[in-house]
């Protein structure tokens, strides 16, 4: 049996008020806000990083995209 990776979306980096350090990972924006909701308490505000990893990705590839059309209109513009 093929078993299907689930990955999550986005990644959760913070420091707590007292050095601690946290990492987790959210499927959506919901679990994302409960999390902060949850551990407000504890966090340090202005060192929350959040990563959206679907948001890379598109980057990403909008940019492999637009490197090939170039590379295409270079080549159809040395054969004429």
């Amino acid at each position: 049996m093929i078993t299907k990776k689930k990955t999550c979306r986005f990644v959760i980096s913070a420091t707590g008020k007292n050095g601690e350090t946290y990492l987790t990972t959210c499927n959506n924006k919901k679990e994302v806000k409960q999390w902060i909701k949850a551990h407000n308490s504890k966090l340090n505000l202005k060192e929350l990083k959040i990563v959206d990893k679907h948001k890379r990705i598109f980057w990403v590839k909008s940019f492999l995209l637009f490197a090939t059309a170039l590379f295409v209109l270079f080549e159809l513009w040395i054969l004429m």
